[in-house]
Formats: C-alpha cells, structure tokens, sequence
C-alpha cells in the first residue's frame, strides 16, 4: 500500500471516530440499587482518625490506650451495651495475618476489621442490633454472637472482605500471598440446615429480609433434606442387602468345597446329630455301673460298617 493511500485510509478513520452522529438519545438504564449495595465498598461513615494501628501479627496492647477506646465511644455516641464491650476489649486483640482486628469470644461481639473501618463496623452491628429488636428477635453473646428471630437461630458475624495479592520474589515469611483490607464490610449469617445468608453490612434491611425468607422456605428445606437422607438411606440397606448376599453365597461355596475335600466330615461337633458322650454312654470307671447307656454300641458300628463293605482294624475303644 502506498504512503498517500494510507494516509487518506487514516484521515477517514479519524473523521468517521471523531465526528458525531445524530442519534436519538437512548434511556438510561437504572443501576440495580440491591446490586450496587452488595458490591461497591462500604465508605467509612464513623472514620477517626487519630486510631492507632498494629502491623500483623501485632499486639494492639502496645499501641492501643484508653484514650483511644474513651474516644471511641464517643464517636459512637447511645449503642448497644454489647458494642461498648466489644470497643472496650480492642486493645487486647492481635491483628491477623491479613490486617483485621478479630473480635470474637468472652461475651464480645464476632467482628473482623482493620482499625480504619472497626467504627463504621461497631456502629452497622449496633444499626443491626436495634433492627432486630424491634423485629421482635433477641441477641446473644458467648463465644459466638446468635440472633434469635421467629423461634429460628442464626450464628452472625461482620467481616470486612481481603484482598489476595502476591508477595514480591525473596519476601520472608512461608505464605506465598498477602491479604490486604478491602473496606467492603459483609454480614454474614449461618443457619444449622447449612445455609448461609450474605449481604453487603449496610444493608441490613436487606439481610434481615433474606433471613425471613429462609425462615419460610425452612420447613421445605428440611423435607427436602429428609426425603434425601431416606433415599441416601434405602440405598444403602441395598447395597448391604447385596453385600450380604454376595458373603454369604461365597461363604456357602468356600464351606461347601471345604467340606467336599475332607469327606463332609463335621469339624468341632458341627452338625453331628448327637454327643460324643450320649453316644459312648456314662460308665463309673470304678465301679463299672452303667450310668447312661450308650445309644451307638460296637455291635451297631460294625453291623453299619459290614453293611457298607468295609473292615476295620485296630482296637476299639468302647
């Protein structure tokens, strides 16, 4: 191709890209609000700014004073009491190996975040806490934090979402990644049918709605669960069935070959029609008395054994 051919190849391209066409102006289409709750990361609302911060691993003990958890709370202004407990037991936690502050057990809320995004989490939890009450359901803290909602119990945990990145070429350490906070906070919810409820954390309208509607969906759950557990079931009382059947036809044939190689002969008394001893009879050794008579006697094993064409030597012991 020519040099003039290709320039005036170009210069119409440039023109068809750049001049604009009169086009009627299409609807927009409106984004899906559940969609963009769930996805886009939870701006930090409750941001301080003066909150002190661990590397991992780090013990938040030595970085973390009071005045940090006193001003804490007042940033957070009327909670929950349980928020207050889990904003006072900060500063004995250790950040994680992804950057989170994990609280969890002796009575405290189950939270995992970093320090930048742990008030906007305190404060979503409260939010979910209040939620829940006036839903009519209750809240409980041990080692785990349990919502109670139309006599159904959840197991609830905010998390703030990691990312994975890998380490650069000679980092220390065996892990071949890092984690690094995201500030996307997730409210998690697990049920013990096995299923799990996920929504963003601020959208806690949302979650509440989704727990309610597995609460209705339960009862056919657990049928459905339990037709599969009968069916799970049946199918292996056939196979036992089968199993068996197979073990017990190879145990005739091994028995019955056995027993053809040693002349049917019974092994251990099995499958003799009387006793050794009501055959032979009881004799006091002392005084000869007959105690019990014998029922087979020489006269009979050797009539049994002339009849069949055979002889016997040796002595008898009768």
């Amino acid at each position: 191709m020519r040099k003039d051919e290709f320039e005036r190849r170009a210069a119409e391209m440039r023109a068809r890209r750049f001049t604009p066409v009169a086009t009627q102006t299409a609807p927009v289409k409106q984004p899906d609000r559940r969609r963009a709750r769930s996805s886009a990361p939870n701006a930090p609302i409750l941001n301080i700014v003066d909150l002190p911060t661990a590397s991992r691993y780090g013990l938040l003990r030595e970085v973390w004073k009071p005045s940090n958890t006193k001003s804490l709370i007042v940033a957070l202004g009327e909670v929950h009491p349980l928020v207050i407990r889990a904003a006072r037991g900060i500063a004995t936690q250790q950040v994680g190996y992804d950057g989170l502050i994990y609280l969890r057990g002796d009575g405290m809320l189950d939270i995992a975040a970093s320090t930048r995004m742990l008030p906007e989490a305190l404060r979503l939890f409260d939010l979910l806490l209040r939620t829940v009450a006036e839903a009519g359901g209750s809240v409980s803290v041990t080692n785990e934090t349990t919502i109670s909602l139309q006599s159904q119990t959840f197991k609830i945990r905010l998390r703030e979402a990691s990312e994975r990145r890998p380490k650069p070429a000679g980092s220390p350490g065996y892990r071949d990644s890092e984690y690094f906070p995201t500030g996307q906070l997730w409210l998690k919810g697990a049920h013990d049918h096995g299923s799990n409820i996920r929504t963003a954390a601020g959208d806690v309208e949302g979650f509440l709605d989704k727990i309610r509607r597995f609460i209705n969906r339960l009862p056919r759950l657990r049928q459905q669960r339990r037709e599969r557990e009968r069916a799970r079931e049946e199918e292996w009382a056939r196979k036992r069935a089968e199993w068996q059947a197979q073990e017990d036809q190879r145990r005739q044939w091994n028995e019955h070959e056995v027993a053809r190689h040693s002349f049917f002969s019974t092994v251990h008394g099995a499958g003799r029609v009387m006793g050794r001893m009501e055959a032979k009879g009881k004799v006091d050794r002392k005084t000869g008395e007959v105690k019990r008579p014998a029922r087979v006697t020489e006269d009979m094993m050797m009539e049994w054994v002339k009849s069949r064409g055979r002889g016997v030597t040796g002595r008898w012991r009768g």
